[in-house]
């Protein structure tokens, strides 16, 4: 095969039939002798293997075409080869570029183990963090996260009941006394048609909201509670997880009863891991019963150390000095707004009530002054009764409740950022603002009744 190959003449038009050096066509390309060696060899089928500069798959040589009609189409050629190592170069550096971009191979320090799945959470919380949307929740959605298994329709059927109850009692007393007193039959019927039309409705209304404002601020209560041990919480599992434990039985063996909500949501999180649910699906269905984005984003962080295989008690002990660091933070945030809460509570528990207190004296003044005097001859809208003063007394308490309940809600919004904070304040601070205005007006009435 060797002899027939080197007896075979080669047409040409003058001279052999060269390929283009490869150098001008891409800087990847061999030399001109691996060149015209692969173009010698290209029509036997056992010829020696290219160079490694030389392309790797040489075409068949059926399909190769004759010198004069390569010679004729050689513009074209190198226009395909040129584009192809283009395309090829193009298509590498990417791949380059990534490859010199890929992470190092991780650490066996557990410490560094814990801040990159850290880092890994912050950042997918980040980037996949969904935009906000406003969804109303319903009220089993309600029911269920501030802990009470009940279902929606018989919460519902129970408070149409018991205002329909009411409404029927005060029908009855309607038109007991309409009897008694000797009422017209058609106003009392006009009576009962708003009363079971406007009056219902509002009073229906009032009833819904009072439910789930009972609810939200349960949630909030329960949330609360739950953050509050989560630190001590996942400390405990750390310290089971570095003394041999598997994840599941380090987080059942460190329930406390101390931990209140915690302890039952735990409880409940080991009976469906024990019965076959995936420990994911249950750590995912707990954080889901809770508006608390330090749980999520802790039980995410949990989650992804539990698929990376990374060191857990590490990884759960930085999670718990986090959540007292952001804990220390929000009180350092509190504490620089003090002098804000303390000027709202002195205006509202304190100012507030004895400038009602003097509006009231005032007033007691003037209609003692107006009674002294003989007003026949003017109109009646300048006689003032004592009638008058009591009225704007029960203004005076009405409104030194409104201010107080105001007044808590900006504080505890300042805060704590929230305003349920605030509704336990509301009655301290009402109570302690009717007994300045009380007090202050005794004490104005005293100095006052001196002068005159």
């Amino acid at each position: 095969m060797t002899k027939k190959s080197s007896n075979a003449k080669v047409p040409s038009h003058g001279k052999a039939h060269e390929l283009p050096a490869l150098p001008e066509i891409a800087p990847a390309a061999g030399t001109h002798d691996a060149a015209a060696g692969h173009a010698s060899h290209a029509h036997h089928p056992h010829a020696a293997h290219a160079p490694h500069d030389a392309p790797k798959e040489a075409p068949p040589a059926a399909t190769q075409p004759s010198p004069a009609q390569a010679g004729s189409r050689k513009p074209g050629a190198i226009a395909r080869l040129r584009s192809l190592f283009s395309r090829k170069a193009k298509a590498q550096a990417p791949e380059g570029k990534a490859e010199g971009e890929k992470k190092a191979p991780p650490s066996d320090d557990p410490e560094a183990q814990a801040e990159a799945l850290l880092l890994r959470g912050r950042r997918s919380g980040a980037s996949k963090r969904p935009r906000m949307k406003l969804k109303r929740k319903s009220l089993q959605e309600y029911l269920d996260k501030a802990g009470y298994d009940v279902p929606a329709e018989r919460v519902k059927r129970t408070m149409f009941r018991t205002v329909l109850a009411l409404f029927l009692l005060a029908s009855a007393i309607v038109i007991f006394l309409g009897a008694k007193w000797g009422a017209d039959a058609l106003d009392t019927l006009l009576f009962l048609a708003g009363l079971w039309t406007a009056v219902f409705v509002l009073v229906s209304l009032l009833v819904l909201g009072t439910v789930y404002f009972f609810l939200d601020y349960r949630i909030y209560r329960r949330t609360r509670e739950l953050e509050d041990v989560l630190p001590d919480f996942l400390q405990l599992a750390s310290a089971n997880i570095a003394a041999g434990m598997p994840i599941d039985r380090a987080l059942w063996y460190s329930i406390r009863p101390s931990f209140g909500v915690l302890a039952k949501e735990m409880e409940e999180v080991a009976k469906a891991t024990m019965s076959g649910e995936d420990l994911e699906t249950s750590l995912v269905k707990f954080t889901q019963r809770y508006e608390s984005v330090l749980l999520k984003r802790s039980i995410s962080i949990l989650i992804e150390g539990l698929r990376s295989g990374g060191e857990l008690a590490d990884l759960l002990n930085k999670i718990a000095l986090n959540i007292d660091e952001i804990k220390i933070m929000k009180k350092e945030m509190a504490a620089n707004v003090t002098t804000y809460a303390i000027f709202i509570i002195a205006a509202a528990v304190a100012i507030a009530p004895a400038l009602f207190a003097l509006a009231t004296q005032l007033l007691s003044i003037i209609v003692k002054i107006t009674g002294s005097l003989d007003l026949s001859s003017t109109s009646s809208m300048f006689a003032l009764g004592p009638a008058v003063v009591g009225h704007f007394t029960v203004f005076c308490y009405v409104m030194l409740v409104v201010s107080s309940a105001f007044g808590a809600s900006i504080v505890s919004v300042i805060r704590n950022g929230n305003v349920l904070e605030g509704i336990k304040s509301i009655p301290l601070y009402a109570l302690v603002a009717i007994v300045i205005y009380k007090v202050s007006a005794l004490a104005l009435g005293v100095v006052f009744g001196s002068l005159l």
